[in-house]
C-alpha cells in the first residue's frame, strides 16, 4: 500500500487487509475519508468482524463446484481490490454465492427431467399478464405461477437489507427542474411515479438538491422489478432483491415473450410488438433479456443481466437472448457467439426478472454500472470533463452558441468542454473514458442515455425536454437511482432542442459555482 501524507502506514500481515477493506468501505458508502481515519482502529475491528461473518456463513454453505466463481472473475485483481468500484462489485458478487449456488442446483433439477424442445406449434396460449402502459406486472404474479404453474421454477435471490446495502451507493439525490409547478401541473404522473418509486421530489432551488440522503430514504425504489403488490418493509430485513424463473421446453419471440404449454409470460419492460415465428434457432439453454424494439434498450437489458454474470460465466453453454447485440454488451466480457438474436426455442428458458417501462432499480442497475466501470480510474479528482451530447437527430439548433457559453464558463474552471455525438463516437471504450470524467452532463432528450453508466455517483445531468412531453422518465429514473443530480429544462411551448444558451445558462452556472460540494472524493481509491 502506498503511503500518503497524514496517513501512517498499516502494519505487515493480516491487519493491512482490513485497514484496505475500511478505506475501501469509506468510498462504497461516500463516507468522509477524514472521519473514517479519525476512527480506523474502531473501524479496523468492526469490519474485520463483519467480513469474518460474511465468509464463516457464505463458506459454510460453498459448494466446492462453485469455488471457480471468483477465480473466473477475478481477472483485473489488483485494479479491481484497489479501488472503491473493485471493492462493490466483488461485494455484492460474495453476497450473491448462496443465490448462485441455488440457481445451479435448480438447474440441475430440472436438466435431470430432460426436458424436450417444445413442439413448433402451440395451440393453446393462456396471456398470464396483460400489460399496461407502464406495468406489465399483475399482482400476485409469483404465487399465481408457482400455484397454477408448477413446472415453472421460481429462484430468488435474497439477502439482508442492513448487509448488502453496505456495497451500494449511500448517497442519493432530490431532483429539480425549470419550473417544478409546470411539471407538477402539466406532468403529475410521472412526478407521482418517481415520488412514489424513489421517494424523490422536485425542488425549486439547485441548492437542494448538492446535499444528499441515505439510502434508507430510497427504500420503495429496492422493490422495482417485483411484481405489483409484492410488499417488503423494513431497511434491516431480509429482502428479495429479484428474480429468475426457469421454464422448460419454451419458444422466445423476438422480443423476449416466453411460452410454455398453457402459459405465456410476458416480462416486465416497455410495450412489445406481437410477434410469432414459426422459423426458430434452437439452442439447450438459453437466458433471455430480450425486450421490445428500442433505439436504446440497454438501460433495460443490461440490469437484468449483470446479476447472473457470474452463472453466466460458469454456464458457458447457456445461449444469451436479445434483441440486437450492442457494445454495452461486449463490456462485459461475454463472447459474441454467445448471443441469439429472433425467436428461439430452447429445452430451457432462463428469464430474469424486468424492469418497468422507463424505470430503473438500484440493485442490478448499480451493479450493472459497477461492471461497466470496474477498469476505470473512478477517480473524483478526475471528473474535470462538461460533455454536450448531441447526435444527427438530436442536436440543438443553437448548438455553436451553447458550446461557447459553456467553453467561457468551464475555463475559468479549469474544466474542458466535450462535444460528444452519438454519430461519430465508434469506440465504446472512449465513451466510458469521456463519461467517467464528467462532472456535468448537457443532453436533449433521445441520445446516449445508457452512456451515464460510466459516470460517477454525484455528476449533474442536465437534460433538456419537451415542453409537449414533460420530464423524461428514463433519464429522471436512472440518475436518481445512480445517485446522480438530475435537473429537468423545459421551456413553455419549446420543444428541447429549441432550447438557447440562456435557458441553459441558469442551472450551469449554479452547479458550476457549488463544484467542490459537486466532486467531493466519493471514490477516491486509497
Amino acid at each position: 500500500m502506498t503511503k500518503k501524507k497524514g496517513v501512517s502506514k498499516a502494519p505487515e500481515g493480516f491487519l493491512p487487509f482490513f485497514y484496505t477493506l475500511c478505506i475501501n468501505f469509506s468510498s462504497c458508502t461516500n463516507t468522509s475519508i477524514q472521519s473514517i481515519l479519525s476512527y480506523k482502529w474502531i473501524i479496523v475491528l468492526v469490519a474485520g468482524l463483519f467480513l469474518l461473518l460474511i465468509s464463516t456463513q457464505d463458506d459454510a454453505l460453498m459448494d466446492n463446484s462453485f469455488d471457480e466463481f471468483h477465480v473466473q472473475l477475478r481477472h483485473d485483481v489488483s485494479l479491481r481490490w484497489n479501488t472503491s468500484v473493485g471493492y462493490c462489485t466483488h461485494g455484492l458478487e460474495m453476497m450473491s454465492n448462496s443465490f448462485m449456488r441455488e440457481l445451479k442446483s435448480t438447474r440441475d433439477r430440472v436438466l435431470g427431467k430432460k426436458p424436450p424442445y417444445p413442439p413448433s406449434s402451440v395451440l393453446g396460449i393462456f396471456n398470464l399478464k396483460r400489460r399496461e402502459a407502464n406495468g406489465p406486472h399483475i399482482k400476485n404474479y409469483l404465487d399465481i405461477t408457482s400455484k397454477d404453474y408448477p413446472f415453472v421454477e421460481t429462484v430468488y435471490f435474497q439477502r439482508e437489507t442492513s448487509r448488502l446495502s453496505i456495497f451500494l451507493n449511500d448517497d442519493y439525490y432530490h431532483y429539480s427542474a425549470t419550473s417544478c409547478y409546470t411539471l407538477g401541473t402539466v406532468y403529475r404522473r410521472n412526478m407521482d411515479t418517481i415520488q412514489q418509486l424513489y421517494n424523490a421530489t422536485c425542488v425549486g432551488s439547485i441548492t437542494e438538491t448538492l446535499d444528499s440522503v441515505p439510502l434508507e430514504e430510497r427504500t420503495s425504489a429496492l422493490d422495482i422489478g417485483m411484481p405489483v403488490g409484492y410488499a417488503q418493509t423494513g431497511f434491516s430485513s431480509i429482502r428479495h432483491w429479484t428474480y429468475l424463473q426457469m421454464i422448460p421446453s419454451a419458444n422466445i419471440n423476438a422480443y423476449g415473450e416466453v411460452t410454455s404449454k398453457n402459459l405465456t409470460i410476458f416480462p416486465s419492460g416497455c410495450s412489445r410488438p406481437r410477434s410469432f415465428s414459426i422459423f426458430k434457432s434452437k439452442h439447450d439453454e438459453v437466458f433471455s433479456i430480450a425486450s421490445g424494439p428500442s433505439t436504446d434498450d440497454t438501460i433495460q437489458v443490461l440490469p437484468r443481466l449483470a446479476p447472473y454474470l457470474q452463472f453466466l460465466q460458469h454456464f458457458t453453454d447457456i445461449k444469451i437472448h436479445v434483441g440486437h447485440i450492442t457494445p454495452f454488451l461486449m463490456l462485459l466480457g461475454i463472447p459474441r457467439e454467445r448471443f441469439v438474436t429472433g425467436s428461439v426455442a430452447t429445452k430451457l428458458a432462463y428469464v430474469p426478472a424486468g424492469l418497468p417501462c422507463d424505470t430503473s432499480d438500484i440493485y442490478s442497475t448499480q451493479l450493472t454500472s459497477y461492471y461497466l466501470r470496474r477498469n476505470l480510474p473512478n477517480l473524483s479528482s478526475m471528473r474535470t470533463k462538461v460533455i454536450l451530447v448531441s447526435s444527427s437527430t438530436h442536436r440543438y439548433l443553437h448548438h455553436d452558441d451553447i458550446i461557447e457559453m459553456l467553453q467561457r464558463h468551464a475555463s475559468i474552471r479549469g474544466l474542458e468542454v466535450i462535444q460528444y455525438s452519438t454519430d461519430s463516437a465508434k469506440n465504446i471504450n472512449a465513451t466510458q473514458e469521456i463519461f467517467n470524467k464528467a462532472l456535468l452532463v448537457v443532453s436533449p432528450t433521445g441520445p446516449s442515455e445508457a452512456n451515464i453508466l460510466f459516470c460517477q455517483p454525484g455528476t449533474v445531468v442536465i437534460q433538456s425536454v419537451n415542453h409537449v412531453d414533460g420530464m423524461n422518465m428514463t433519464m429522471g429514473s436512472l440518475s436518481l437511482s445512480l445517485g446522480m443530480r438530475y435537473y429537468a429544462l423545459l421551456v413553455d411551448g419549446q420543444d428541447s432542442l429549441e432550447h438557447k444558451p440562456e435557458h441553459i445558462e441558469t442551472p450551469v452556472l449554479e452547479y458550476l459555482s457549488n463544484i467542490r460540494k459537486i466532486r467531493r472524493e466519493h471514490n477516491q481509491p486509497f
